[in-house]
């Protein structure tokens, strides 16, 4: 009973203060504050007890403190990137609270005036996760009184708990097969070769357009490659620490090292000639006959297919450790294929091709003049499986072999594709169990408690479903105990090293254990320190955004993405299950509302509903060659800017006096593309300056 009467106090303290702070000296007459009653289960319906429910006011989030990417890298940030559990760290004590008991009832009084999240924090997170089923939507107080709440939260696998494999989930959850077709589960294939986790109509329409058109069935095709000297700030996408000893000499590292074309340029330095050999892709590596040592050739099979779903695809070639064929690795090829490349159109830096260089300074040594004096494999830390793997096969983990070359450990699984030496089949991409957590108790409590013992990431709080995401979607530097520093989200979390974090993890926890550097460098962001210009950033992105940080609905990946769905126009989610639906769509079921009376979306309504993202979602980054946009002039030169093949996280509308757009240096070509140089620019926008 005196147990009883302490958690009835214990909700009462925070009530009566605020009460008592509305009231004093003001004169103003205060609403008694509200009874806020209900439970708390896992997701199996089983009571969560001893658990703290917070009802945080929506006016705690934090919104007005900058958050950029300057803010995010140095730590600046780190009192406002989890809204709701910064909030909770600042002023928990002061919120309405109460504690659940044995049954997981609870009751708590909050003043009546007031919106709140309910959060749940449970004692321990060995077997359930905070945050909870009303935890990403404010609600008036009223409304929460008005009956008794049910908040479910997220399960958890314990710590010995195994991994089973996609397969083994989609034979429980055949609802969720739509998975097979989304660029998660289609990342890595392997030419030709079925597997029973991926859409082959879908993984074949990406062959055709990527690996089978650029190594041809009969003939040849030739890329040549010439140097190129890198403007201050480029080059450092990926080699700032990864290419060490293992650049290309003179030539500095990155992306664009080596500019790749098909029309043969005057002074190229090395070619690679393309084929299919029975059937097989190959590349033949050919030196200049003109130079001054000629490099014996050298040919690379190509074994997996990396992309193909989106606008770009690589290829990646597996290779023998030295003195022990019996270990492998797989290295890229130095240049990737754009789908919207066009060698012809080019007019900008010469990286818009059909043909992209990649890394190819990796693949050759060269003297102190720059010419190549041989072609060699890439250094073993550049390898896949040293630098990309972690986001790319089910249950990861990095090891290394005696010969120094990195070996990934992937999922064995018949329904895979054939990987590493040995050729047995693997499950490679992202897995059920990558976002879930692994399966193997949830798998033998599934009769008896379904929804126990995995993750439920729709149950976690807002930013712990994001971070799930933002692992693999923002450019880090591991904190792995090889000291690679590459950019796979690996670290040194007690138990877990070397291996991706749990799901559910907290932000704050994954800075701590799994990365040196919280996110991209300044070189891969425009100059307003909020936009991205590479690949794989959108969560870097998001965490700037309203959608993320706002005091009225906390909007997760999933709130507009479906991880199990892919259709026509995408993957974004429809309003039923399985439904993808154009990306429009999803923007005006929540904002529908803000649409009517606005002047700006007035003057646009012939294109509402299907063009939000055109303003708000403006392609600034780029992993293709983009497309081209309007002509105009920046400080006097004239010429065409560009814009992106990937949208923009931050959902803002980017103008003309962007700093991205218009700080020292720019032109057109190199211009952050923002809505009024592209399609908003055609006859209301100028692009021109000054207007």
């Amino acid at each position: 009973m005196m147990a009883c009467v302490m958690r009835i106090l214990r909700g009462l303290v925070p009530a009566l203060a605020a009460l008592a702070l509305g009231s004093c000296g003001s004169g103003t007459p205060v609403e008694e504050p509200v009874a806020v009653a209900g439970v708390v289960t896992d997701a199996s319906g089983v009571p969560v007890a001893d658990a703290t429910v917070f009802a945080v006011p929506a006016s705690a989030i934090d919104t007005t403190t900058p958050m950029t990417a300057t803010s995010i890298r140095e730590g600046a940030s780190d009192g406002v990137d989890e809204p709701l559990e910064d909030a909770i760290g600042r002023d928990g004590r002061q919120f309405p609270s109460a504690r659940t008991d044995d049954g997981g009832r609870f009751s708590l009084r909050a003043p009546a005036a007031a919106a709140y999240f309910v959060y749940v924090a449970p004692a321990s997170e060995n077997e359930v996760l905070p945050g909870g089923s009303l935890a990403r939507r404010a609600r008036p107080a009223r409304e929460l009184a008005a009956a008794p709440l049910k908040v479910r939260l997220s399960s958890r696998p314990g710590p010995e708990a195994t991994v089973i494999g996609s397969a083994a989930c989609l034979s429980c959850h055949a609802e969720q097969e739509g998975w097979k077709r989304t660029p998660h589960a289609l990342g890595i294939t392997a030419l030709e070769q079925h597997s029973a986790l991926q859409d082959f109509e879908l993984a074949a329409a990406g062959w055709r357009a990527g690996v089978l058109a650029a190594f041809p069935e009969s003939g040849t095709r030739t890329v040549y490659f010439t140097p190129k000297s890198a403007p201050e700030g480029e080059g450092e996408d990926e080699c700032a620490d990864e290419c060490g000893d293992e650049g290309g000499g003179g030539h500095g590292g990155g992306q664009d090292s080596y500019l790749a074309r098909e029309t043969e340029p005057q002074n190229w330095a090395f070619k690679a000639v393309l084929a299919r050999v029975a059937g097989v892709p190959v590349m033949t590596f050919v030196d200049n006959p003109a130079s001054a040592v000629v490099a014996p050739s050298r040919t690379f099979p190509v074994d997996l297919v990396m992309g193909g779903q989106g606008t770009t695809q690589r290829f990646l070639a597996r290779v023998a450790a030295p003195g022990n064929p019996a270990v492998t690795a797989y290295f890229g090829l130095p240049f990737k294929v754009q789908f919207e490349g066009d060698e012809a159109a080019d007019t900008a830096d010469g990286t818009r091709g059909y043909f992209r260089g990649d890394h190819a300074e990796r693949w050759v040594a060269v003297d102190a003049s720059g010419d190549v004096t041989a072609f060699k494999v890439p250094g073993a830390k550049v390898s896949f499986e040293a630098s990309c793997a972690a986001c790319h096969v089910l249950d990861y983990r990095l090891e290394r072999d005696p010969t120094g070359f990195f070996t990934a450990h992937a999922f064995p699984s018949t329904d895979g594709i054939p990987y590493g030496a040995s050729g047995e089949r693997r499950e490679l991409d992202v897995g059920c169990e990558v976002c879930h957590g692994p399966g193997s108790e949830h798998e033998a409590a599934y009769r008896s408690r379904p929804g126990a013992f995995i993750v439920s990431p729709g149950l976690l709080s807002t930013e712990r479903e994001v971070q799930i995401c933002t692992q693999c979607h923002s450019r880090i530097r591991s904190n792995d105990t090889f000291g690679l520093r590459t950019r796979q989200p690996i670290g040194r979390e007690p138990g877990r090293e070397n291996e991706l974090m749990r799901p559910g993890t907290r932000r704050a926890e994954w800075f701590r254990y799994y990365v040196t550097q919280r996110d991209a460098e300044a070189s891969l962001i425009w100059d307003d320190d909020l936009h991205s210009k590479h690949p794989h950033q959108e969560a870097t992105d998001y965490v700037k955004s309203v959608h993320y940080r706002n005091r009225t609905e906390l909007v997760a990946c999933s709130s507009c993405h479906s991880p199990h769905a892919r259709g026509p126009a995408g993957w974004a989610r429809g309003t039923r299950p399985g439904e993808v639906v154009n990306a429009s769509t999803v923007c005006v079921a929540c904002h529908s509302g803000s649409l009517a009376g606005v002047a700006e979306h007035d003057r646009h309504r012939d294109l509402l509903p299907t063009a939000c993202e055109a303003c708000h979602m403006p392609r600034t980054a780029r992993d293709g060659a983009g497309k081209p946009g309007l002509l105009g002039s920046l400080r006097g030169t004239e010429g065409r800017f560009w814009e992106g093949d990937l949208a923009s996280h931050v959902f803002d509308v980017p103008t003309r006096g962007n700093a991205g757009v218009v700080a020292e240096g720019k032109v057109p070509a190199t211009a952050m593309p923002i809505p009024y140089t592209n399609g908003c620019g055609t006859a209301c926008h100028v692009t021109n300056e000054g207007r």
